[in-house]
């Protein structure tokens, strides 16, 4: 997606509590000359460690994050997309209210369990929701144009998910929609 990095940085940095800055959990790799008052008006040195690991990320188009709080970075991506496909078993009202912030922008696709419909109702006729009981996973797509961010792992659209809990995420991104992602998009069709 046009300017994907701004939204995928901070979910790498994102492991608990503080940024682990290198792959091996050190501090020291990324040293800003003048201090962190002003780190991005001056030249800072990396450690090969870590640029390693941001280009390995960036090779491989995925990577998994742990930690809690992670909704902001869900909902970060989600601005960014003309599209989103919602494939999770539990919803509350936290996560209604994301939605409700998305209904005007964006195309909105849900696939949860018919016990979400009467936290939905409301709302139905602005979004495309699909009721599935066989499920438990967590999914979420993203697509602007061709371009697509996937991400799967544990979180729920839920404010316990959202915020409080340790979750954990697998987040892929790609140019062009492939086989598995049209798959998953079918999956919203009634």
């Amino acid at each position: 997606l046009e300017g994907v990095s701004e939204y995928i940085v901070p979910c790498v940095l994102h492991y608990g509590t503080h940024p682990h800055l290198c792959a091996d959990s050190c501090n020291e790799c990324l040293i800003f000359l003048h201090g962190c008052l002003d780190p991005f008006k001056q030249f800072y040195t990396l450690s090969r460690n870590l640029v390693t690991f941001f280009l390995s990320i960036v090779k491989n188009k995925k990577m998994t994050i742990s930690g809690k709080g992670l909704g902001s970075y869900l909902q970060k991506i989600f601005e960014g997309g003309d599209k989103i496909y919602i494939k999770v078993p539990f919803i509350d009202d936290y996560g209604v209210e994301i939605i409700k912030s998305l209904i005007d922008k964006k195309d909105i696709n849900i696939k949860t369990k018919v016990a979400n419909l009467k936290i939905l109702e409301k709302y139905k006729n602005h979004i495309n929701l699909v009721f599935d009981e066989s499920f438990h996973s967590k999914e979420y797509l993203i697509t602007h144009g061709e371009q697509y961010i996937k991400i799967s792992g544990s979180l729920n659209l839920t404010r316990s998910s959202l915020i409080d809990k340790e979750e954990n995420l697998t987040i892929e991104w790609g140019e062009k929609l492939d086989d598995e992602v049209k798959l998953f998009i079918n999956e919203f069709k009634y």
